[in-house]
């Protein structure tokens, strides 16, 4: 299992570094520029308009989560956990920073996972961008830094925990019984990148992004789950972001 995991970290850092790469790179095109056309973006940066609410739109993705479980449940003990899903989100900034809440996110287990873990996630994040906050000029590409602040609950189902010990039934129709649930809140950190399309009042931005969760808090419904721990969370989305701009 830790294996596998380590090879899942390796491709979270390899994909860290692609994206520091290209961003290097974008920079070193950049300082090829001509001074004239340096000071003419310094000027358009001058007279831009940086509202807060510069951009305001909606953003949908899809993603997979990872995490990676210890408890005192032999059932879930060294449990690996992928999870596929997508989620919702209102997002409002300007061109160096943006606020993006996500209201909505439903992840499923894997089918390669052996457990019934689903989890529903509500996060609010900031993302900084690095070409804009250099001055770098750049129509179609931005990179990222993201952080953030997440609420994360994990929901376990199965048969592996007896009746008396179980959290209130919360299964739908035909489901295996529910056992309990973990409710983390969870700093993050991460980098995208993102492609921009834009008009003069319209915007469309495509992003991919990666982050790593850092457990604050960690709370059980149930005892059974009380010695169960988190660790390596790992979030990778793809989606876009649509809407008006002023």
């Amino acid at each position: 299992m830790r294996a596998d995991n380590r090879f899942f970290a390796g491709l979270i850092q390899l994909g860290v570094f692609l994206l520091t790469l290209l961003a290097l790179t974008f920079y070193a095109n950049a300082q090829g520029l001509s001074s004239s056309q340096d000071v003419s973006s310094d000027i358009r940066v001058e007279e831009e308009n940086n509202s807060i609410f510069k951009y305001r739109g909606i953003e949908a993705s899809l993603g997979t989560r990872h995490l990676f479980l210890e408890s005192d449940i032999p059932e879930i003990s060294n449990l690996e956990v992928l999870q596929e899903g997508g989620n919702a989100a209102f997002t409002f900034g300007n061109s160096y920073s943006r606020i993006t809440l996500r209201l909505i996110g439903l992840y499923y287990s894997a089918a390669s996972i052996s457990r019934t873990i689903d989890m529903l996630e509500m996060e609010l994040s900031s993302n900084i961008y690095a070409f804009k906050a250099m001055h770098i000029p750049s129509d179609r590409f931005d990179f990222y830094f993201l952080t953030g602040v997440s609420n994360q609950l994990l929901r376990f189902y199965g048969h592996y925990i007896d009746k008396a010990d179980r959290a209130e039934s919360k299964g739908a129709a035909g489901r295996e019984p529910y056992l309990g649930r973990i409710s983390m809140i969870n700093l993050n950190l991460g980098v995208g990148i993102e492609y921009k399309i834009e008009r003069e009042r319209d915007f469309v931005h495509v992003f991919l992004e990666g982050k790593s969760g850092f457990p604050l808090s960690t709370v059980a419904d149930t005892e059974a789950f009380d010695n169960t721990r988190i660790e390596d969370i790992y979030a990778l989305n793809i989606g876009v972001r649509f809407g008006r701009k002023n």
